[in-house]
């Protein structure tokens, strides 16, 4: 018989089609558009963080010129691992993780790895233990004592790696039953070795494990002590770091004494800011804006503030030297209070900035 396809038919598969066609454009059109508000939800994100981070920077660096030493932050604290990075330590107080000396870290290393090594012993011992109190039963079945012990290795070795760490045997064990008297007789023992999988699993989870170094376990402490948590770079990398707990808080810290006269490095950044805030730090900034002072008061309209290079650094020359870090730093310190830098110059030795206000 011939297959006839008629006009309403066609009709009903033209009107399909078209549907599954404009279907098809909505759903690309409704990807499009969200992707493109995904795409601007992010570039709204990283411009606030951008906006709060150099806001964060002008707070830290005034702190350092005020000659402080530490600051509390309002929460959030912007990426704080940038912060480390520089050397600027980033700090919760109040109610926080212990945070043990390394001769505790090491002890309680030490401890943790005697106690997995153990654990892992004892796993397999018991094994071991289960194999021959019931291998008369069950050599009939597995053949050889051989092929027992490596079929159930297997499978304890996949109860260890599993989610569960339930250690049930294997198919051939329970193959092997013919009463539940048979299955009641290896419970207890398959029990126990499961609670000590569990056991050994929950030891894993505080730390970090390398099962051939002690040195390499990361102690995650959950003890809370009233004082101070230095954070480091193994926790956990947010954009925004907020206090664990509601009523702690957030500082940043750097070192009180810097380690030369000169600063090489850059001022954001812990010898920066150490520096900074220190006497060579503090007898610099003075200096440069009484010569603008001074200036100002003589009816200037600019200045041109010199620097020169020595052997182990950079000075400010004004009516005396004083001890400098590299000069181009300054311009955003000194364009933070309003002045504008008309010019900047630089020779091997020499290096100035023009300044008007």
């Amino acid at each position: 018989m011939v297959s006839r396809f008629s006009a309403s038919e066609a009709r009903k598969k033209s009107e399909l089609a078209l549907q599954r066609i404009e279907e098809e454009k909505q759903r690309v059109e409704a990807e499009r558009k969200r992707l493109a508000d995904e795409r601007k939800k992010q570039a709204k994100e990283q411009a606030l963080l951008k906006t709060g981070w150099q806001a964060q920077k002008n707070l830290i660096l005034t702190a350092a010129m005020d000659g402080k030493h530490e600051l509390q932050l309002a929460p959030p604290v912007y990426l704080y691992k940038d912060l480390l990075e520089s050397f600027i330590s980033v700090v919760e107080t109040g109610l926080v993780p212990k945070q043990m000396t390394e001769v505790e870290r090491e002890k309680y290393a030490q401890v943790a790895y005697d106690s997995l090594k153990n654990s892992h012993s004892r796993i397999y011992s018991l094994l071991d233990k289960f194999i021959d109190n019931h291998k008369e039963h069950l050599l009939s079945h597995y053949g050889t004592l051989k092929f027992m012990k490596s079929s159930l290795k297997e499978a304890l070795d996949e109860a260890i790696e599993s989610d569960s760490s339930i250690f049930d045997g294997d198919e051939n064990l329970w193959s092997s039953l013919t009463s539940p008297t048979d299955m009641a007789r290896y419970v207890p023992e398959l029990r126990e070795i499961t609670r000590t999988i569990k056991s050994y699993k929950k030891t894993m989870a505080e730390v970090k494990y390398d099962p051939y170094s002690v040195s390499d376990i990361k102690v995650n402490s959950t003890e809370l002590v009233y004082g101070e948590y230095f954070f480091t770079d193994e926790d956990r990398d947010w954009d925004k770091l907020t206090p664990s707990k509601r009523q702690n808080k957030l500082k940043v810290v750097w070192d009180t004494e810097p380690q030369s006269k000169f600063l090489n490095a850059s001022l954001f950044s812990g010898a920066g800011l150490t520096w900074l805030s220190s006497h060579y730090g503090q007898k610099l900034i003075t200096a440069l804006f009484e010569a603008l002072k001074d200036a100002a008061e003589e009816g200037k309209e600019q200045l041109t503030l010199k620097f020169k290079l020595a052997k182990d650094g950079w000075y400010f020359s004004d009516s005396v030297d004083y001890y400098c870090c590299v000069p181009d730093e300054l311009v955003e310190v000194i364009e933070r209070e309003g002045y504008e830098i008309n010019d900047t110059e630089a020779t091997d030795k020499k290096y100035t900035i023009t300044v008007s206000w």
